[in-house]
């Protein structure tokens, strides 16, 4: 991804568009009963191997990421589908050629797969991972990194998404009680209904020198309710705004200043309910969604820390959108380091139709107090 080393006086705007289409989730019993996958702590190094046939299959399977070319792609398409559910497959090149050639519809005995599809860029390194029988689709875009020649210049990325599949999708999940609803139990006996979490997309856009926006999607759907009119959905979004100042190096100054997020439920879905609500001077921010409307009466809440924010809530349920802005106190700690969130809705939409979101997300940066860069993009994404 490639920006001009001069600044205009404004903001400066460009626009990324980014499709993601018809994911896919096959409800799998064995995530309760099969074995567990070694919890990612974080701290220690990862294992990035370039796809060999001629290295011992241990040595595969143990890797965290595997990396193919094209050629390898094509050649050892079944030998790569065995080992989407031990490491990271990563391509330098179209997601959705990757999950195509590896047959991950067929692997989830569906006639659709999850795909994520970021647009003409040339610089886009597309991967795909299976956790627990949950597909896990993720991108990097303007990485500037070739996979084959520099495989280890992947690791921050890679413990990105280890750290997220164990957050959302691993059995230490009990552990996090703001997302202990994402393990599929089944609440109040064989009758009732649960949420059963579904394909997850992790995106992460280097914007150098300006900074690093990465944004993850976990979405679950009401299962085994007896509403037959109208199917349930929840969303929630982490995001993580990274200054350059930290991300970039090369004497990068620039600082996170805020963030503008939208969803817009599409398809003939509704918008039931969203969260945070404005939070002004608190430490912690909290979203409660679910559902007690006509069919299921389920729940969903958590919170996140809100220090050094000021969330403005612009949601218009009649509208059917959410929106908020994260203002960032220029004087706090946030602007140096990780800054996050995790908004979320919840929306209701005519039996057996797909639900499709519209994300339209600006991540602004700030320098010495005189420039700001803001990256305006779009997603889609849905079932």
């Amino acid at each position: 991804m490639r920006h001009c080393s001069t600044f205009k006086p404004e903001y400066i705007y460009q626009e990324r568009r980014l499709e993601m289409r018809k994911w896919a989730f096959l409800v799998m019993i064995l995530f309760l009963v099969a074995a567990p996958q070694p919890v990612y702590s974080g701290n220690e190094p990862v294992s990035i191997l370039v796809y060999d046939w001629k290295q011992p299959q241990s040595a595969l399977e143990s890797a965290d990421a595997i990396v193919v070319t094209e050629n390898t792609l094509i050649s050892f398409r079944e030998e790569l589908a065995d080992l989407v559910d031990n490491s990271i497959i990563i391509y330098k090149g179209n997601q959705k050629h990757l999950i195509d050639t590896i047959r991950l519809a067929s692997l989830l005995k569906r006639n659709s797969a999850p795909y994520l599809d970021p647009g003409n860029y040339s610089d886009v390194i597309s991967g795909v991972y299976i956790r627990n029988g949950v597909p896990m689709l993720v991108t990097y875009v303007g990485s500037g990194i070739d996979p084959v020649k520099q495989p280890q210049g992947l690791e921050g990325f890679i413990k990105g998404i280890l750290s997220s599949a164990d957050k959302y999708l691993g059995y230490d999940a009990a552990s996090f009680p703001a997302v202990r609803t994402y393990l599929p139990s089944i609440y109040g006996g064989v009758g009732s209904a649960y949420w059963q979490p579904d394909a997850i997309f992790y995106i992460s856009y280097r914007y150098c020198p300006y900074g690093e926006y990465t944004e993850v999607d976990v979405s679950q759907k009401v299962e085994n309710d007896d509403d037959r009119k109208w199917d349930y959905w929840a969303v929630e979004i982490e995001q993580n705004l990274l200054p350059g100042q930290r991300i970039c190096g090369d004497g990068s100054l620039w600082l996170n200043n805020g963030l503008m997020s939208q969803v817009n439920p599409l398809n003939s879905a509704n918008l039931y309910k969203y969260g945070p609500l404005t939070t002004i001077g608190q430490s912690s921010a909290s979203v409660s969604l679910g559902f007690s409307k006509n069919g299921p009466s389920l729940g969903m809440s958590w919170s996140f820390p809100s220090e050094d924010v000021t969330i403005f809530n612009y949601s218009e349920v009649s509208n059917n959108f959410a929106k908020w802005l994260f203002q960032l106190d220029g004087s706090g700690p946030v602007v140096g380091s990780t800054f996050t969130s995790q908004p979320g809705v919840s929306i209701y939409i005519p039996d057996g139709k797909s639900p499709y979101f519209l994300r339209k997300v600006e991540p602004e940066w700030l320098f010495i107090l005189s420039k700001r860069f803001t990256e305006m993009f779009t997603m889609y994404f849905g079932d």
